[in-house]
């Protein structure tokens, strides 16, 4: 077979391995992980969006102890290694050290189990989760993909296709809030950790869903926009700016029935989480929306509309600020 021809799937390369082989989810084979003296690691993936999970070789594992699925978010999240005396003080607060320390060495004698000595360093003063392959916990594969996009050093209004790919990966792994429906009763420490994490996660998605939508704005891919502003609201369901975004591209995409309703949605839930009402920004775009003053981009048939120079002003309406100081207060 010559360079660069094309594998057929049903042949599988083992290159300079000498073993089993693995099929990546794009169709290639490629060799699984080899530990010393030759033996195959079990490929491990750890989901911390949303509720935890733990896979091996792509079927579940079954972790029935909380505290063990704790650590393993913990050590995974802070990707270095942790003192026993910390964990210990992290997931047992309320016993003395003694006490602590004890279960903590009955908890990783679970975990090692679990994960065994290639993925879990149990050391006598520290303990450490291995990040033998990238991909393997989605947190942390989610900011990688933000890094990639962060690298490029070019003004965020200006559209790069690679910052396009990796913001359009970091949104596809967030599934859903970090360990969402995941707590430790009566551990105030550990909530607290947990309840950061998942706002700075949060902070970071919304960020990567603002620009992808700009991306998709600029290059007149209304529909792509349109999705991205869904989850937008949905993860920050008091920001007007989101709600906006909706508005507009509904209007742009011929649907101002949606857009208007789209503003009764956002000033109900404004008025029963915050009891405010949206800002004058967000009134004067649904005024222009109902007036039929905001131009359609797009009719019913996939047709584009003839948009006057007064209408094309509207085209640049400022974005409409987050919510106030005052009003993150109230949120707070």
């Amino acid at each position: 077979m010559g360079t660069g021809a094309s594998v057929p799937n049903n042949i599988i390369r083992r290159d300079s391995y000498k073993g089993r082989c693995q099929r990546e989810p794009w169709g290639r084979m490629r060799p699984s992980p080899i530990k010393k003296g030759g033996d195959f690691m079990a490929d491990l993936k750890l989901f911390l969006f949303g509720f935890p999970r733990l896979e091996r070789d792509g079927k579940a594992v079954e972790i029935n102890r909380r505290k063990s699925m704790a650590l393993a978010a913990y050590l995974a999240v802070t990707r270095k290694p942790q003192s026993r005396e910390a964990l210990a003080t992290l997931c047992w607060p309320d016993l003395d050290q003694k006490l602590a320390q004890a279960s903590l060495r009955t908890t990783l004698w679970y975990m090692n189990k679990i994960f065994g000595p290639e993925w879990l360093t149990i050391g006598r003063d520290h303990i450490e989760l291995h990040q033998h392959k990238s991909d393997w916990i989605d947190v942390n594969r989610f900011q990688e993909c933000l890094a990639q996009s962060a690298d490029h050093r070019h003004p965020e209004d200006r559209f790069c296709q690679v910052c396009l790919i990796s913001l359009s990966q970091a949104v596809e792994i967030y599934q859903d809030e970090f360990l969402a429906g995941f707590s430790l009763p009566d551990n105030d420490a550990f909530e607290e950790w947990k309840r950061s994490q998942a706002q700075r996660l949060n902070r970071n998605l919304i960020k990567a869903l603002e620009r992808l939508i700009h991306m998709h704005i600029d290059r007149q891919e209304y529909e792509q926009a349109l999705a991205y502003a869904f989850q937008l609201v949905k993860a920050d369901s008091l920001n007007e700016s989101a709600h906006g975004y909706l508005m507009k591209l509904y209007a742009w995409l011929g649907q101002p029935t949606s857009a208007l309703k789209q503003y009764e949605e956002c000033s109900r839930i404004l008025a029963k989480e915050l009891d405010v009402k949206p800002q004058e920004s967000m009134a004067n775009l649904y005024l222009a929306i109902k007036e039929k003053r905001f131009p359609v981009l797009q009719n019913q048939n996939g047709q584009g509309s003839f948009l006057s120079e007064k209408n094309k002003s509207l085209m640049s309406l400022p974005r409409i600020p987050p919510i106030s100081a005052e009003r993150e207060l109230l949120v707070a």
